[in-house]
């Protein structure tokens, strides 16, 4: 990718194409020698130092700072500058350690901030820059991933608010307005995150019989992927997951300290296409969560596993909400609920994050159709639900087939031309004959 920083309009680019260090070319003075500096205005960081180039290309200097990509993890942009100064002299080799030294030790003392002013006069070589190259750089799942990595900043939320489908959830159930949102050209993200919901299922292998086929799945132990557009067999969802919450802001160390979380996992998908009323069927509620382990907290309804119908796909969601106290002991959701107790009821969203007060914190999802496993519960406990649910499979019948009582079809005689199966016959008789008579001969001579 070439681009040309002239500065008369702003170009963005991402922290993945900033990765590695760009090549930056300009039109040289005959014997003159450049130090390339890059650095990161928005954060104050020192990203690069290149010395005594001699020539216009990056190049041909001597890194005395190694090149760091922007890292930028948030939703708001900032800017990389490329800032080019002309030299008085040659910067001895000699000096290059103390230079690399002090600048680092500068670092360390400022939190990683370092001013240019320090560098030009640690350098001693350069005054104002002759030109500078300005870049805007906006976040990606790179920056997002590093800034994890570092145990910084996960802001993997905030990425995953942006996929359209959430904020239409939102809109049907008139949740939207009550939290921040922020737009540009990439998209709605909800600001206020700050949980990383890890969602993390485990199935045991099983053998079942379901529409008269017998059937095996093995063991399987993953995470859940919202972004994965791959649906998930019912069947190894069949249990209650592992939940596990991460704080966006990992540097601090007391994020859970005196705080509650509730777990809703609701079927959205009347929401997710604007068929929805506004209320939804749970599949489980957990209250009172004082830390990052939702099994810890107060279960309201029992988990209940997704259970698509024949033919659909369906998108279920898992949200948190911060509570600011904690529930009575005689909490019911039947103010929400229009059968209380049952895991599959309509369930009101808006009515019970606003009469609570509840924050929106933090979000995932997965997606599921119908497979045996499903099929199978759908008519469990119901015989009459199972032509239904059973519907166009092979091997399905009513009642069952009975594989030990199907008889072979007789296989039918190869055709011969007509004549030839008595020309045989007559060929035998006479073979017969001639031997019998053979034997008599034989006999009579004896």
């Amino acid at each position: 990718m070439t681009k040309d920083l002239d500065n008369t309009h702003t170009i963005y680019l991402d922290t993945m194409t900033l990765s590695a260090r760009p090549a930056v070319v300009w039109d040289p003075e005959p014997g003159a020698l450049y130090t390339l500096i890059s650095y990161d205005v928005g954060y104050l960081r020192l990203k690069g130092i290149l010395v005594n180039i001699a020539g216009g290309d990056s190049s041909l200097g001597h890194e005395l700072f190694p090149y760091h990509g922007p890292a930028h993890p948030i939703y708001s942009k900032t800017f990389q500058v490329f800032a080019l100064f002309k030299q008085s002299g040659v910067i001895p080799e000699v000096r290059y350690q103390d230079i690399e030294d002090n600048v680092r030790s500068y670092m360390e003392q400022n939190k990683s901030i370092y001013l240019l002013s320090n560098l030009i006069s640690v350098l001693n070589q350069i005054k104002d820059p002759m030109a500078i190259g300005l870049v805007a750089t906006k976040t990606d799942p790179s920056a997002i991933g590093m800034a994890a990595q570092l145990n910084s900043i996960n802001n993997c939320p905030y990425l995953l608010s942006r996929i359209p489908v959430l904020k239409k959830v939102m809109d049907v159930f008139n949740l939207t307005s009550r939290y921040n949102v922020f737009h540009d050209h990439r998209g709605d993200f909800f600001q206020d995150l700050e949980v990383d919901l890890e969602v993390q299922y485990r199935s045991d292998a099983v053998n079942f019989t379901s529409c008269c086929s017998e059937q095996m799945e093995p063991e399987r132990l993953f995470q859940l992927d919202p972004i994965s557009e791959t649906p998930v067999k019912p069947v190894h969802l069949r249990n209650e997951p592992f939940l596990r919450f991460d704080a966006v802001n990992r540097m601090d160390k007391n994020f859970f300290f005196d705080k509650l979380f509730t777990v809703l996992l609701l079927d959205v998908t009347d929401a997710s296409v604007n068929a929805s009323s506004g209320t939804t069927p749970v599949l489980w509620m957990v209250t009172d969560i004082g830390g990052p382990y939702p099994s810890e907290g107060r279960t309201m309804v029992n988990y209940s596993m997704p259970m698509p119908a024949v033919s659909e796909r369906r998108l279920y969601m898992f949200f948190v909400f911060r509570q600011p106290d904690p529930f009575p002991s005689n909490f019911s959701t039947s103010e929400y609920c229009m059968a209380d107790g049952m895991a599959r009821c309509d369930f009101n969203i808006f009515k019970f994050v606003s009469m609570n007060n509840l924050h929106f914190s933090g979000i995932s999802w997965v997606r599921s159709e119908e497979d045996y496993f499903s099929r199978m519960k759908l008519y469990e406990n119901d015989a009459s639900a199972m032509d239904s649910a059973c519907a166009g499979l092979p091997h399905y019948g009513t009642p069952c087939p009975d594989p030990c009582a199907a008889t072979p079809t007789p296989r039918p005689p190869t055709p011969r031309p007509r004549g030839s199966a008595s020309v045989f016959f007559s060929m035998v008789t006479v073979v017969q004959v001639l031997a019998l008579s053979l034997l008599v001969l034989v006999v009579v001579r004896e």
